[in-house]
């Protein structure tokens, strides 16, 4: 199969299905610590979120513009991906991340997912681009190792960085505030994204062991506990369907 019959196929038989008879890698039907029923979806009509209830109605519809978008960049570093890859485990991706959350209610949508192993010339270049292309209020880098030398150079380029810290000692509870508002229902994924299929996949996957590459939960986890009325003074405008 081609990657548009793919693609097709994936729609049609679902994520879990998809992974399990395509993918040989079947994933269990509850999830780790996120449950797959937590999982909620939306879809992007003319520079609105259609928020979807579980059984595929419209929940509510929210004006993309009046959202606060910020960004946020997990860096991997790369000296401890080369440890972690000759020890025979996964080595971690940077992640670029958009979010759009609207202030009142804590609704978060995921709005677009860069994702790489890339050197720290090429992950600079990406994360200028994501900032020029899609705007945000501010943009969060955690600092620590090579996202400390990315803030830098990033507000060499007149990009509003904040440097964030992780607060716990663990994933599980720098990720609790996250945990509580996907189980609400608060946070949606775009059904028709690319990278929908690899952060679902990442998501249920989880089991919070601080080995396990789980750069796409950080993003969110960040996003959760950095974003907040006083978080965001410009609203970015709109969003691409």
């Amino acid at each position: 199969y081609n990657a548009k019959e793919l693609a097709r196929i994936r729609a049609a038989v679902g994520e879990y299905n998809f992974l399990s008879l395509y993918d040989q890698d079947p994933q269990e039907d509850e999830g780790g610590v996120v449950q797959r029923s937590w999982l909620r979806y939306c879809e992007v009509r003319g520079g609105h979120y259609r928020l979807l209830n579980p059984d595929g109605t419209v929940w509510r519809v929210i004006e993309a513009a009046r959202m606060c978008r910020v960004q946020i960049i997990d860096c991997a570093a790369t000296s401890d991906d080369v440890k972690k890859e000759r020890a025979g485990r996964k080595a971690s991706h940077s992640v670029i991340a958009t979010f759009d959350v609207e202030l009142r209610t804590g609704v978060t949508v995921w709005v677009d997912i860069r994702r790489g192993k890339w050197e720290f010339p090429e992950l600079k270049e990406r994360a200028r681009a994501a900032y020029r292309e899609l705007g945000a209020s501010w943009v969060g880098v955690e600092d620590e190792k090579t996202g400390r030398a990315l803030i830098q150079e990033l507000r060499l380029s007149g990009v509003s960085v904040r440097a964030i810290s992780p607060e716990g000692k663990d994933k599980k509870t720098r990720a609790a505030r996250w945990l509580n508002e996907m189980s609400q229902g608060h946070w949606f994924i775009p059904g028709s994204a690319s990278w929908k299929g690899d952060l679902v996949k990442e998501l249920l996957a989880w089991t919070g062991h601080p080995d396990e590459p789980a750069d796409q939960v950080d993003v969110a986890a960040y996003c959760a506990l950095h974003s907040g009325v006083a978080s965001c003074l410009t609203i970015p405008g709109g969003v691409k369907d």
